[in-house]
C-alpha cells in the first residue's frame, strides 16, 4: 500500500509539472521579441515552481551547503549527477546558468524547442573534436553573457555508491574560457532514483565546493581535482 501511495504522488506530481511547464513554455514562447533575461526569469520560474512541487506533493526538500563559495562572476559547474532532479532545480538554486546537454534533447518536441531558446548549449559526442568546439564556441558566449555553464561530467545519471570516471569536456570548456571551476556533491539519487517513476520522501544535501582556478591546471587536473573532491563529499 505504502508503494502504492508514493506512486500515486509522483503520478501527481509529473502531471503538474508537465502541464506547468506547457504553461511557462507558452510564456518564453511569447516573449521571443523581448530581451532574453525575460525568457531566462520565466525558465527559473518553472523550476523553482517544480522544486517546490517536488517538495509538496512528494516530500522532497532540500539544503544547499557552500553558497558562501560561488563567485561573483560566471562559473563552470561540474555536478555528480545522480536524478533528474538536479537538472531541473539547478537553474532556479543557483545563480543564472545554462546546461550543456545532449543534443538529442533538442529534438524533443515543446521540451527541446524551449531548450533551444533558453540558449542550452547541444554536444554530439559523435562528431568528436568538432562537436567540442561547437562547445567551446558557445561556451564563450554564454560566459561573456553573464551565464554559469552546468555540465554533468559523468555523462549520464549513476547510482549512489557509483563513481565512473569523468568525460573531460567541463574541464576542458572551463580552461578553455579561462573561467573558474565550481564542483557540486549531491545525494539525490536517494529521493529520486535513476529510471525511477516513484520518488521517495527525504532531503537532498546540494554541496557546492570551493572554485578552481582554471588558469592553474591543466584539464586533466582539473578535472581529477573534482572527481576527488566530490567522491569524497559523498562518502
Amino acid at each position: 500500500m505504502y508503494k502504492l501511495f508514493l506512486a500515486l504522488r509522483s503520478l501527481i506530481f509529473y502531471v503538474l509539472m508537465i502541464s506547468t511547464a506547457l504553461f511557462f513554455m507558452l510564456g518564453m514562447y511569447l516573449t521571443l521579441m523581448f530581451p532574453f533575461q525575460v525568457r531566462l526569469s520565466i525558465g527559473r520560474s518553472w523550476t523553482r515552481l517544480s522544486t517546490q512541487l517536488a517538495k509538496w506533493i512528494c516530500g522532497i526538500s532540500y539544503e544547499v551547503k557552500g553558497l558562501e563559495h560561488l563567485p561573483a562572476q560566471p562559473v563552470v559547474f561540474l555536478s555528480r549527477h545522480e536524478s533528474a532532479w538536479e537538472t531541473m532545480s539547478f537553474a532556479g538554486i543557483l545563480p543564472p546558468l545554462v546546461y550543456v546537454c545532449k543534443k538529442s534533447l533538442m529534438m524533443v518536441p515543446i521540451i527541446g524547442w524551449g531548450m533551444y531558446i533558453s540558449r542550452q548549449i547541444p554536444i554530439d559526442r559523435s562528431q568528436g573534436v568538432r562537436a567540442f568546439k561547437k562547445v567551446i564556441e558557445q561556451g564563450k558566449n554564454r560566459l561573456q553573457q553573464g551565464l554559469s555553464i552546468a555540465i554533468f561530467p559523468e555523462g549520464t545519471r549513476v547510482t549512489p555508491g557509483q563513481y565512473p570516471h569523468f568525460h573531460k569536456t567541463g574541464a576542458a570548456l572551463a580552461k578553455a574560457c579561462g573561467a573558474p571551476v565550481v564542483p557540486i556533491a549531491l545525494n539525490s539519487g536517494h529521493c529520486w532514483p535513476k529510471n525511477s517513476f516513484i520518488k521517495y520522501p527525504g532531503k537532498i544535501t546540494v554541496v557546492i565546493g570551493e572554485p578552481i582556478d582554471s588558469k592553474a591546471y591543466s584539464a586533466e587536473e582539473i578535472s581529477h581535482l573534482c572527481y576527488e573532491w566530490i567522491k569524497q563529499e559523498r562518502q
